[in-house]
């Protein structure tokens, strides 16, 4: 997927506030996934837009600096500690939208190596994501 057709997409998607995912098109990634297809051994690709987590950082960001209104990113909560995983609920709280949360874990045994040596941050950065995306944020 070219950038133009990155771009593409994000025309179409609707803007969040007073930004337009467009102006962030290259947060953007392509994500590959396959499956299979009907009862044969036929496999189907498919590509995905993503829009990475500081992505919809810069926008939410940006869409409350532009309205002039204050965004806020609480303190994770734990939710489970143990030593194979940790999963941490984070909750943002925008005088725009509300407050929405995100919740994510880390896998500390069996996980990408990232997880592995920093379960914290890779919980904590899944976790805002997602509930920057409750706020509309990257979503095409």
């Amino acid at each position: 997927m070219t950038r133009e057709e990155l771009a593409a997409l994000c025309r179409k998607a609707r803007d969040v506030g007073s930004v337009k995912h467009e102006d962030f098109v290259d947060y953007f990634v392509v994500l590959e996934s396959r499956r299979k297809v009907g009862d044969r051994e036929a496999w189907q690709t498919s590509e995905h837009a993503y829009m990475a987590v500081d992505g919809k950082l810069a926008m939410a960001n940006e869409d409350h600096r532009k309205q002039g209104k204050w965004l806020d990113f609480g303190e994770p909560k734990v939710l489970l500690d143990n030593p194979e995983q940790l999963t941490l609920q984070v909750t943002v709280t925008s005088e725009i939208y509300g407050a929405r949360h995100g919740i994510a874990t880390s896998r500390k045994k069996g996980g990408t190596p990232a997880e592995r040596e920093f379960p914290w941050e890779v919980a904590e950065t899944s976790a805002t994501g997602r509930a920057l995306a409750a706020m509309g944020y990257g979503l095409l």
